[in-house]
């Protein structure tokens, strides 16, 4: 299999389901937190979430700037901390507006691993193989959604939301500790060329 062989690739592939494991349910949680921790309003609810969307936007022009500067590992690790740190903001929140900044914050780190991730997977798998590569990596990003939702919406509905977010950043800074090494020794073969930027 093309991935085995491709180590920049099934390395970036990892670290993005690892990010799918504690990142497909910030939403979900993000909601729990606003209505259920903060009581928040459907108006304000749905304000918090239309920063997330900014924060999408800001990532995706942060994105193809880090990508054509340093290439698609340093900008596919730079979410790490990024996501990291919406985690903590979310977890602290004792009001919508520092839950929508969290919410914001989360939106770029998100955008910045999955236009990076992306952009790898994209520059280096050969023509004739992109489409069984893209489905293979897709089957394994996706793998984790399910336990992510399950796990962490059972740790928010039995002991708290901030501590379900305090879990989330702490495991991806676990997942980032592990990505970084593999992700940045790839050899040249793993380095975007400038302007590749392929939106998810």
């Amino acid at each position: 299999m093309f991935l085995r062989t491709c180590r920049p690739l099934a390395a970036a592939t990892l670290g993005a389901a690892g990010i799918n494991l504690f990142h497909a349910s910030v939403l979900t949680l993000v909601l729990f937190r606003a209505r259920h921790d903060l009581q928040a309003s459907a108006v304000a609810t749905g304000l918090v979430l239309s920063v997330g969307a900014v924060g999408a936007l800001v990532g995706t022009f942060s994105a193809a700037r880090l990508n054509r500067a340093y290439g698609w590992r340093v900008g596919f690790l730079s979410a790490y901390p990024v996501l990291i740190l919406g985690a903590v903001l979310i977890m602290a929140a004792t009001s919508t507006t520092m839950l929508a900044a969290g919410y914001g914050v989360d939106g770029v780190g998100v955008t910045l691993a999955n236009i990076n991730y992306f952009t790898a997977r994209q520059a280096l798998t050969p023509n004739e193989l992109l489409g069984r590569v893209a489905s293979i990596t897709s089957m394994i990003g996706k793998i984790p959604f399910p336990i992510s939702l399950i796990g962490f919406g059972l740790l928010a509905d039995h002991v708290s939301g901030p501590t379900a977010f305090g879990v989330i950043a702490l495991g991806l800074a676990v997942v980032a500790a592990l990505a970084i090494r593999p992700v940045l020794s790839a050899t040249a073969e793993g380095k975007a060329q400038p302007g590749s930027v392929v939106l998810p």
